[in-house]
Protein backbone atom coordinates (compact mmCIF):
# COMPACT_ATOMS: atom_id res chain seq x y z
CA UNK A 1 0.00 0.00 0.00
CA UNK A 2 1.08 3.70 -0.99
CA UNK A 3 0.43 6.81 0.99
CA UNK A 4 1.49 9.94 -0.23
CA UNK A 5 5.09 9.42 -1.66
CA UNK A 6 5.81 6.34 0.67
CA UNK A 7 5.18 2.70 1.04
CA UNK A 8 3.08 0.80 3.96
CA UNK A 9 4.30 -2.80 4.14
CA UNK A 10 3.97 -5.73 6.39
CA UNK A 11 5.35 -9.21 7.44
CA UNK A 12 3.16 -11.55 5.75
CA UNK A 13 2.54 -13.34 9.60
CA UNK A 14 1.66 -10.28 10.71
CA UNK A 15 -2.34 -10.89 10.33
CA UNK A 16 -1.61 -14.26 12.67
CA UNK A 17 -0.12 -12.79 15.32
CA UNK A 18 -3.04 -10.03 15.17
CA UNK A 19 -5.71 -13.12 15.42
CA UNK A 20 -3.01 -14.18 18.25
CA UNK A 21 -3.29 -11.97 20.61
CA UNK A 22 -7.19 -11.34 19.91
CA UNK A 23 -7.24 -15.03 21.25
CA UNK A 24 -5.22 -14.04 23.86
CA UNK A 25 -7.09 -11.45 24.98
CA UNK A 26 -10.45 -12.52 24.29
CA UNK A 27 -10.26 -15.61 26.59
CA UNK A 28 -7.49 -14.80 28.63
CA UNK A 29 -7.08 -11.45 29.78
CA UNK A 30 -10.83 -9.84 29.43
CA UNK A 31 -12.19 -12.50 30.89
CA UNK A 32 -10.71 -12.12 34.41
CA UNK A 33 -11.01 -8.23 34.50
CA UNK A 34 -14.53 -8.20 33.82
CA UNK A 35 -17.71 -11.01 34.46
CA UNK A 36 -20.88 -12.33 33.28
CA UNK A 37 -20.71 -11.31 29.43
CA UNK A 38 -20.65 -13.29 26.43
CA UNK A 39 -18.14 -15.17 24.77
CA UNK A 40 -18.61 -12.36 21.63
CA UNK A 41 -18.25 -9.43 23.46
CA UNK A 42 -14.74 -10.57 24.67
CA UNK A 43 -13.55 -11.36 21.36
CA UNK A 44 -14.76 -8.34 19.76
CA UNK A 45 -12.72 -6.38 22.41
CA UNK A 46 -9.64 -8.53 21.98
CA UNK A 47 -9.80 -8.07 18.14
CA UNK A 48 -9.91 -4.47 18.55
CA UNK A 49 -7.44 -4.17 21.23
CA UNK A 50 -5.05 -6.42 19.07
CA UNK A 51 -5.61 -4.44 16.34
CA UNK A 52 -5.10 -1.03 18.00
CA UNK A 53 -1.53 -2.50 19.08
CA UNK A 54 -0.81 -2.92 15.67
CA UNK A 55 -2.02 0.81 14.60
CA UNK A 56 -0.25 2.17 17.84
CA UNK A 57 3.19 0.76 16.39
CA UNK A 58 2.00 2.50 12.76
CA UNK A 59 1.17 5.74 14.84
CA UNK A 60 4.52 5.39 16.63
CA UNK A 61 6.70 4.77 12.84
CA UNK A 62 4.46 7.92 11.05
CA UNK A 63 5.85 10.01 13.72
CA UNK A 64 9.46 9.69 12.74
CA UNK A 65 8.06 9.55 9.05
CA UNK A 66 6.24 12.97 9.17
CA UNK A 67 8.86 14.86 10.87
CA UNK A 68 11.84 12.89 8.20
CA UNK A 69 9.42 14.75 5.73
CA UNK A 70 9.05 17.98 7.16
CA UNK A 71 13.20 17.93 7.65
CA UNK A 72 13.37 17.17 3.80
CA UNK A 73 14.54 13.75 4.48
CA UNK A 74 12.40 11.15 1.96
CA UNK A 75 11.00 8.34 3.57
CA UNK A 76 11.46 5.11 1.82
CA UNK A 77 8.56 2.99 3.30
CA UNK A 78 7.34 2.04 7.05
CA UNK A 79 7.23 -1.52 7.46
CA UNK A 80 5.24 -3.34 10.04
CA UNK A 81 6.90 -6.06 11.46
CA UNK A 82 5.61 -9.26 14.06
CA UNK A 83 6.12 -6.99 16.90
CA UNK A 84 7.37 -3.77 15.77
CA UNK A 85 7.69 -1.42 13.16
CA UNK A 86 10.59 0.91 11.13
CA UNK A 87 10.48 3.89 9.13
CA UNK A 88 13.09 3.45 6.63
CA UNK A 89 14.46 6.87 5.38
CA UNK A 90 15.92 6.91 1.71
CA UNK A 91 19.20 8.34 3.48
CA UNK A 92 20.92 9.18 6.56
CA UNK A 93 19.79 12.26 8.44
CA UNK A 94 22.87 15.02 7.39
CA UNK A 95 23.28 16.27 11.07
CA UNK A 96 23.04 15.46 14.64
CA UNK A 97 20.01 17.91 15.20
CA UNK A 98 18.12 16.15 12.21
CA UNK A 99 18.82 12.76 14.19
CA UNK A 100 17.80 13.86 17.41
CA UNK A 101 14.39 15.02 16.40
CA UNK A 102 13.67 12.31 14.23
CA UNK A 103 14.14 9.49 16.58
CA UNK A 104 11.97 11.33 19.53
CA UNK A 105 9.11 11.74 17.07
CA UNK A 106 8.02 8.18 17.35
CA UNK A 107 8.15 7.97 21.09
CA UNK A 108 6.22 11.31 21.41
CA UNK A 109 3.54 10.40 18.80
CA UNK A 110 2.91 7.49 21.43
CA UNK A 111 3.05 9.45 24.55
CA UNK A 112 0.51 12.00 22.39
CA UNK A 113 -1.90 9.40 21.33
CA UNK A 114 -1.69 7.82 24.96
CA UNK A 115 -2.82 11.30 26.09
CA UNK A 116 -5.59 11.43 23.62
CA UNK A 117 -7.08 8.43 24.96
CA UNK A 118 -6.52 9.04 28.44
CA UNK A 119 -8.68 12.29 27.28
CA UNK A 120 -11.66 9.78 26.34
CA UNK A 121 -11.65 8.07 29.06
CA UNK A 122 -11.68 11.02 31.31
CA UNK A 123 -14.03 12.90 29.20
CA UNK A 124 -16.58 10.54 28.43
CA UNK A 125 -19.39 7.72 30.85
CA UNK A 126 -18.74 4.97 28.67
CA UNK A 127 -19.45 1.41 29.51
CA UNK A 128 -16.94 -1.00 31.33
CA UNK A 129 -15.95 -3.23 27.97
CA UNK A 130 -15.50 0.22 25.97
CA UNK A 131 -13.68 1.65 29.30
CA UNK A 132 -10.99 -1.77 29.46
CA UNK A 133 -10.44 -1.27 25.61
CA UNK A 134 -9.54 2.58 25.60
CA UNK A 135 -7.37 1.67 28.97
CA UNK A 136 -5.41 -0.89 26.96
CA UNK A 137 -4.83 1.18 24.32
CA UNK A 138 -3.57 4.13 26.31
CA UNK A 139 -1.42 1.45 28.16
CA UNK A 140 -0.09 0.26 25.09
CA UNK A 141 0.97 3.87 23.85
CA UNK A 142 2.52 4.53 27.03
CA UNK A 143 4.76 1.47 26.91
CA UNK A 144 5.40 1.59 23.11
CA UNK A 145 6.64 5.39 24.08
CA UNK A 146 8.70 4.98 27.23
CA UNK A 147 10.39 1.96 26.38
CA UNK A 148 11.45 3.37 22.71
CA UNK A 149 13.26 5.97 24.82
CA UNK A 150 15.56 3.62 27.08
CA UNK A 151 18.53 4.67 25.82
CA UNK A 152 19.83 1.23 23.98
CA UNK A 153 20.70 1.46 20.31
CA UNK A 154 18.79 0.46 18.25
CA UNK A 155 15.92 2.16 20.09
CA UNK A 156 14.91 5.62 19.49
CA UNK A 157 16.61 6.52 22.90
CA UNK A 158 19.62 4.86 21.73
CA UNK A 159 19.72 6.94 18.59
CA UNK A 160 19.09 10.22 20.92
CA UNK A 161 22.21 9.39 23.07
CA UNK A 162 24.21 9.04 19.40
CA UNK A 163 22.57 12.65 18.37
CA UNK A 164 23.70 14.05 21.73
CA UNK A 165 27.38 13.00 21.44
CA UNK A 166 27.26 12.98 17.83
CA UNK A 167 26.83 16.60 18.44
CA UNK A 168 29.27 17.18 21.27
CA UNK A 169 32.46 15.06 19.41
CA UNK A 170 31.26 16.65 15.78
CA UNK A 171 32.43 12.82 15.00
CA UNK A 172 29.80 10.69 13.66
CA UNK A 173 31.38 7.11 13.91
CA UNK A 174 33.04 8.27 17.42
CA UNK A 175 29.71 8.80 18.41
CA UNK A 176 28.27 5.46 17.15
CA UNK A 177 30.88 3.79 19.23
CA UNK A 178 30.32 4.88 22.64
CA UNK A 179 26.56 4.59 22.15
CA UNK A 180 27.23 1.00 21.63
CA UNK A 181 29.55 0.92 24.52
CA UNK A 182 26.52 2.45 26.69
CA UNK A 183 23.72 -0.12 25.58
CA UNK A 184 25.89 -2.54 26.18
CA UNK A 185 26.70 -1.31 30.52
CA UNK A 186 23.09 -0.77 30.45
CA UNK A 187 22.12 -4.28 29.39
CA UNK A 188 24.40 -5.66 31.71
CA UNK A 189 23.13 -3.42 34.61
CA UNK A 190 19.70 -4.39 33.64
CA UNK A 191 20.72 -8.31 33.87
CA UNK A 192 22.15 -7.76 37.43
CA UNK A 193 19.01 -5.97 38.23
CA UNK A 194 17.20 -9.13 36.32
CA UNK A 195 18.98 -11.38 39.19
CA UNK A 196 18.89 -8.80 42.52
CA UNK A 197 14.57 -9.46 41.86
CA UNK A 198 15.26 -13.06 43.12
CA UNK A 199 15.32 -11.71 46.48
CA UNK A 200 12.48 -9.55 46.34
CA UNK A 201 10.06 -11.01 43.81
CA UNK A 202 8.31 -13.75 42.60
CA UNK A 203 10.03 -15.72 40.02
CA UNK A 204 7.93 -14.92 37.56
CA UNK A 205 9.16 -11.19 37.48
CA UNK A 206 12.89 -12.03 37.39
CA UNK A 207 12.13 -14.27 34.17
CA UNK A 208 10.39 -11.52 32.57
CA UNK A 209 13.40 -8.73 33.37
CA UNK A 210 15.72 -11.42 31.98
CA UNK A 211 13.98 -11.88 29.11
CA UNK A 212 13.25 -7.96 28.55
CA UNK A 213 17.09 -7.80 29.29
CA UNK A 214 18.01 -10.52 26.56
CA UNK A 215 15.63 -8.65 24.08
CA UNK A 216 17.35 -5.46 24.31
CA UNK A 217 20.88 -7.84 24.32
CA UNK A 218 19.79 -9.02 20.94
CA UNK A 219 19.00 -5.73 19.50
CA UNK A 220 22.03 -4.10 20.69
CA UNK A 221 23.91 -6.24 18.89
CA UNK A 222 21.84 -6.99 15.85
CA UNK A 223 22.70 -2.84 15.37
CA UNK A 224 26.19 -3.28 16.09
CA UNK A 225 26.95 -3.84 12.45
CA UNK A 226 25.38 -0.49 11.59
CA UNK A 227 27.33 1.15 14.53
CA UNK A 228 30.97 0.59 13.55
CA UNK A 229 30.33 0.73 9.97
CA UNK A 230 32.82 3.23 8.55
CA UNK A 231 33.34 2.84 4.84
CA UNK A 232 36.19 3.91 2.89
CA UNK A 233 35.86 6.43 0.29
CA UNK A 234 36.53 3.69 -2.63
CA UNK A 235 33.71 1.76 -1.05
CA UNK A 236 31.29 4.48 -2.23
CA UNK A 237 32.33 4.89 -5.31
CA UNK A 238 30.73 2.72 -8.31
CA UNK A 239 33.95 2.49 -10.89
CA UNK A 240 33.45 2.52 -14.31
CA UNK A 241 35.59 0.24 -17.14
CA UNK A 242 36.50 1.65 -20.68
CA UNK A 243 35.01 2.75 -22.71
CA UNK A 244 33.35 5.70 -20.73
CA UNK A 245 31.11 6.96 -23.24
CA UNK A 246 27.08 7.13 -22.63
CA UNK A 247 26.34 4.11 -24.14
CA UNK A 248 28.83 1.43 -22.19
CA UNK A 249 27.86 3.88 -19.14
CA UNK A 250 24.20 3.08 -19.53
CA UNK A 251 24.98 -0.65 -20.35
CA UNK A 252 27.19 -1.52 -17.76
CA UNK A 253 24.94 0.39 -14.99
CA UNK A 254 22.29 -1.36 -16.58
CA UNK A 255 24.18 -5.38 -15.81
CA UNK A 256 24.44 -3.78 -12.24
CA UNK A 257 20.66 -3.28 -11.05
CA UNK A 258 17.96 -2.07 -14.39
CA UNK A 259 16.30 -0.27 -11.42
CA UNK A 260 19.09 2.15 -11.01
CA UNK A 261 19.35 3.47 -14.36
CA UNK A 262 15.85 5.35 -14.24
CA UNK A 263 17.69 7.28 -11.11
CA UNK A 264 21.29 7.33 -12.63
CA UNK A 265 22.86 10.83 -14.12
CA UNK A 266 24.47 9.37 -16.74
CA UNK A 267 28.20 11.37 -17.77
CA UNK A 268 29.03 12.72 -20.85
CA UNK A 269 32.68 12.80 -20.62
CA UNK A 270 35.15 15.07 -23.02
CA UNK A 271 38.74 13.55 -21.86
CA UNK A 272 37.91 12.74 -18.64
CA UNK A 273 35.93 15.81 -17.47
CA UNK A 274 32.12 16.34 -17.22
CA UNK A 275 30.76 17.83 -20.63
CA UNK A 276 27.04 17.30 -20.06
CA UNK A 277 24.75 15.04 -18.28
CA UNK A 278 21.80 12.38 -19.11
CA UNK A 279 19.14 11.41 -16.81
CA UNK A 280 18.33 7.79 -17.00
CA UNK A 281 15.14 8.53 -16.60
CA UNK A 282 14.78 10.30 -19.68
CA UNK A 283 16.16 7.63 -21.84
CA UNK A 284 14.00 5.33 -19.65
CA UNK A 285 12.71 2.79 -21.32
CA UNK A 286 15.06 2.76 -24.40
CA UNK A 287 17.76 2.87 -22.43
CA UNK A 288 20.12 1.10 -25.38
CA UNK A 289 19.74 3.35 -27.87
CA UNK A 290 22.62 5.06 -29.32
CA UNK A 291 21.38 8.81 -30.19
CA UNK A 292 21.58 10.20 -26.60
CA UNK A 293 22.63 14.07 -28.30
CA UNK A 294 19.12 15.30 -27.95
CA UNK A 295 18.97 13.82 -24.04
CA UNK A 296 22.15 15.97 -23.01
CA UNK A 297 21.47 18.59 -19.98
CA UNK A 298 23.88 21.69 -19.32
CA UNK A 299 26.18 20.67 -16.23
CA UNK A 300 24.15 22.21 -12.77
CA UNK A 301 24.93 22.10 -9.09
CA UNK A 302 23.78 18.82 -8.08
CA UNK A 303 24.14 16.86 -11.04
CA UNK A 304 28.08 15.73 -9.58
CA UNK A 305 29.80 15.30 -7.01
CA UNK A 306 33.67 16.63 -6.80
CA UNK A 307 35.05 14.83 -3.65
CA UNK A 308 37.54 17.98 -3.34
CA UNK A 309 35.00 20.42 -3.57
CA UNK A 310 32.72 20.88 -0.80
CA UNK A 311 30.44 23.78 -2.84
CA UNK A 312 29.45 20.57 -4.69
CA UNK A 313 27.85 18.48 -2.05
CA UNK A 314 26.97 20.69 1.30
CA UNK A 315 23.94 20.52 2.99
CA UNK A 316 22.40 22.96 0.89
CA UNK A 317 22.38 21.40 -2.38
CA UNK A 318 19.33 19.24 -3.84
CA UNK A 319 20.74 16.42 -5.93
CA UNK A 320 18.89 15.88 -9.02
CA UNK A 321 19.48 12.49 -8.82
CA UNK A 322 19.84 9.14 -6.59
CA UNK A 323 22.97 7.98 -8.46
CA UNK A 324 25.60 11.46 -9.87
CA UNK A 325 29.03 11.39 -11.43
CA UNK A 326 31.87 11.73 -8.91
CA UNK A 327 35.02 13.57 -9.44
CA UNK A 328 38.20 14.46 -8.23
CA UNK A 329 39.43 18.01 -8.81
CA UNK A 330 37.11 18.12 -11.91
CA UNK A 331 37.95 14.87 -13.22
CA UNK A 332 35.33 11.60 -13.94
CA UNK A 333 36.36 8.50 -11.16
CA UNK A 334 32.95 6.73 -11.11
CA UNK A 335 29.47 6.94 -9.66
CA UNK A 336 28.31 6.88 -6.13
CA UNK A 337 24.76 7.02 -4.25
CA UNK A 338 24.88 11.09 -3.72
CA UNK A 339 23.37 10.75 0.02
CA UNK A 340 25.16 8.46 0.92
CA UNK A 341 28.59 9.82 -0.30
CA UNK A 342 27.68 13.64 1.31
CA UNK A 343 27.55 12.07 4.37
CA UNK A 344 30.47 10.44 4.64
CA UNK A 345 32.22 13.25 3.30
CA UNK A 346 30.54 16.03 5.69
CA UNK A 347 32.15 13.52 8.86
CA UNK A 348 35.75 14.06 7.32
Amino acid sequence: MKISDFKITMDPLLPLVVLLMAWILSERYYPELILSHYSYVYWIMGGISSLFLTISIFIHELGHALTAKKLNLPLERIHLFLFGGMAELKHRPLNPGQELIIALAGPAASLLFAGFVFLLISLNDVSAPVYLVLQYIMYMNLLLGLFNLLPIFPLDGGRAVRAIIWKQRNNFHEASKSTYTISILLIGILFILALLTLFRFELTVTIWVNLLAAYLAYTAISGKQELIYQPELSDLIMSIGYPRNPHSIIEEVKSLDYNVLKQCMIPVLSDEQLSYVIHGNDIMPNGSDTQFESFYREVEPGHFIDILNQNTYHTNIHFKAAYIPVLQNGFFVGLCDANELRFWLLQE
